[in-house]
């Protein structure tokens, strides 16, 4: 567990909602003078004639590097703000990156006739698996952000003693370890914003799934339309269309926190006090069991997924968040 006084914003940068709202702001992301020398939209064959669709940066010349595997939160994709500075972070540090699009969202939408969930880790699965047959490719460093770094998380708990051979790291930024915690503290007056927007992304990925493959997501519409928190969304949507008995039942099955002692591989953790998404309170109290393999790192501020430590010039993308999961990369990743 690291010193909060490691991370100290500046400015308006210490308030927790400027924080959280600028994950979402295209400003540097990517910059414009930004250019990969590769790009590669990469397609992950799914069990039952599914699919997922990736966007790959790779270095000059393809040759096998450290490659940086990225997962969006909720309600993200590929093309999140936050997911873009994070990429152009690891290319400019001389790594590859992968942007995976869960099934459901972004241009890869259209390739599975479903929509993700925060314990779906097979997509994880099948991606390394595809990565790990590259040329391009040696070792992997898969980063989770918000939902999406609950969902590397469990993926690293059911991997446990055998995670797969390319794997070296696993990050975490603002995971929430404890999903039901989570949600019924976004149900609170404070965070009617955050909790209008997720809600509200969420219905237009459910309906326009429903929309192409009626046959195959077959959920109540009316109740999509009249959910306003995350818990009744889940528990009208989400967890009938995955065979959950309701929302309750969903968040006791994939969250990752009561599992975390099974950890093997170096497992990285970032998380803000002052996250207005996910309190302290589903995850501080995980953290007691979690193996030896799991790096923690606490800070005051940050606000949820961004930790800028400034407004102005590269402020935005030089995430403290990212610089831990850089430098994890080199210390923690060693085999």
């Amino acid at each position: 567990m690291t010193s909060d006084a490691l991370f100290v914003p500046k400015g308006f940068a210490r308030s927790r909602h400027v924080q959280s709202v600028l994950a979402s702001v295209g400003v540097l992301a990517p910059p414009a003078s930004f250019a990969p020398e590769s790009s590669e939209d990469v397609f992950v064959p799914l069990p039952g004639g599914m699919g997922l669709l990736a966007r790959a940066w790779w270095q000059a010349h393809g040759a096998a590097r450290d490659t940086l595997l990225l997962v969006h939160g909720v309600a993200g994709s590929s093309e999140s703000r936050y997911l873009l500075r994070a990429a152009v972070l690891g290319y400019q540090a001389g790594l590859h990156v992968v942007r995976l699009n869960l099934r459901g969202v972004g241009e890869g939408a259209t390739l599975a006739p479903t929509f993700y969930h925060a314990g779906l880790t097979e997509d994880l699965h099948e991606t390394i698996a595809l990565l790990s047959g590259r040329s391009e490719v040696a070792r992997i460093h898969l980063v989770g952000f918000s939902l999406g770094g609950a969902t590397v998380l469990k993926a690293a708990t059911e991997w446990a003693d055998a995670p797969p051979d390319r794997v070296a790291t696993v990050s975490a930024v603002s995971p929430p370890l404890d999903l039901a915690t989570a949600s019924r503290w976004n149900e609170r007056p404070a965070a009617l914003p955050y909790r209008w927007y997720i809600v509200r992304k969420l219905r237009e990925m459910v309906l326009a799934q429903h929309a192409r493959f009626p046959d195959a997501i077959r959920i109540d519409v009316g109740a999509a339309k009249a959910a306003r928190t995350v818990w009744a969304f889940d528990d009208a949507i989400v967890a009938p269309h995955h065979g959950f008995s309701g929302a309750a039942d969903y968040y006791a099955c994939v969250s990752p926190g009561s599992r975390l002692s099974s950890i093997r591989v170096p497992t990285l953790i970032v998380h803000a006090d002052d996250d207005p998404l996910v309190s302290p309170a589903s995850v501080i109290p995980w953290l007691r069991g979690a193996s030896a393999a799991v790096h923690f790192v606490r800070t005051a501020h940050g606000g949820h997924v961004t930790f800028a430590p400034r407004l102005l010039g590269d402020g935005l993308l030089r995430s403290f968040a990212m610089e831990q999961v850089l430098a994890g990369v080199t210390l923690r990743g060693s085999k």
